[in-house]
């Protein structure tokens, strides 16, 4: 919706396209429009430039590329600029349905992996411990607040959620994890109700899938992480899959399972480790607006054997 204002106020034309089309008709629409500009989420994004460099096709119109609703890594960063032949920014931006604006946006020609950039105009942030509120300095993990003029007033007849939503003097909690670094530059970490408690220590799950994404890559496709409730643990990590290679699926599944606990065994803290296995996904469950779905992993799981 704010995205489409602004086209319009710019002068330009807005195409609101149906979730889920396919990279022809994404094509075909780009073409028929003279589409410049596009709006998308991280893993559609990703996807979508896969999908064109497997396939050899690039598209010319796309010049600027604006993405949110996630983690950008440098990987689907890199590919787009191949996939986009004529791409001349990508920009990441970090908002909400609540602020009513852009809070935190890279520059035109800055994207690095899951930097989100600099406050907005007119937009303060602060970084805050999530149980005894004292704000943190640079490098210091903790809850992203935001104070911003556009702001909503509040849930329609939800005054709970109101009241959990603002902390006081215009200050707004987004229940996102990050920090910020000596440049004042902020980075997003994790949704804080998606962080695992395993062993009485936080697990931050984009950490396990960065690392996963990173040491196989040539064997995976998409990864969440996930907790699942153990008596032991209170929350096993475990790892959601989907494997470039479907014949694994069914077939030589052992291998790559192994090969996943492996690398998180080898590399990462002991509270960690995937006490909770690894279930192996044709597809991962997406919402209508085509993020991951973890409450639908979490269900999936407890119905499938893990490896």
């Amino acid at each position: 919706l704010l995205l489409g204002l602004m086209a319009v106020l710019d002068g330009s034309v807005c195409v609101l396209a149906q979730p889920g089309l396919s990279l022809q008709e994404i094509t075909e629409l780009a073409d028929e429009h003279h589409i410049t500009s596009m709006f998308s989420l991280p893993t559609r994004l990703q996807t979508l430039a896969e999908e064109m460099l497997q396939d050899g096709k690039q598209s010319r119109n796309i010049r600027r590329i604006g993405v949110a609703g996630g983690v950008l890594s440098q990987a689907t960063y890199d590919a787009a600029f191949k996939a986009f032949e004529n791409l001349d920014s990508l920009v990441i931006m970090y908002t909400m349905t609540e602020s009513g604006g852009i809070v935190c946006s890279t520059s035109l020609h800055e994207a690095i992996a899951i930097g989100m950039g600099f406050p907005g105009a007119m937009v303060e942030i602060k970084v805050v411990d999530p149980v005894s509120r004292v704000k943190l300095g640079p490098n210091e993990p903790g809850e992203i607040c935001f104070r911003i003029q556009t702001v909503m007033r509040g849930y329609y007849k939800r005054p709970k959620e109101t009241a959990e939503f603002f902390e006081g003097n215009g200050w707004c909690r987004s229940g996102d994890i990050g920090y910020y670094d000596k440049d004042g530059r902020f980075y997003f970490v994790q949704r804080l109700k998606e962080m695992i408690k395993c062993m009485e220590n936080q697990v931050v799950p984009a950490e396990l899938e960065q690392l996963l994404l990173q040491e196989h890559s040539e064997d995976i496709a998409e990864v969440t992480v996930v907790g699942l409730q153990h008596p032991l643990y209170r929350e096993a990590p475990a790892a959601a899959v989907v494997p470039r290679d479907q014949y694994i699926c069914h077939k030589a599944v052992g291998s790559l399972a192994d090969k996943i606990k492996a690398t998180i065994a080898e590399k990462l803290a002991i509270h960690k480790h995937l006490y909770g296995g690894v279930f192996l996904f044709d597809s991962l469950p997406k919402t209508e607006t085509a993020k991951v779905n973890r409450t639908a992993i979490v269900e999936q799981c407890a119905h499938k054997v893990s490896l």
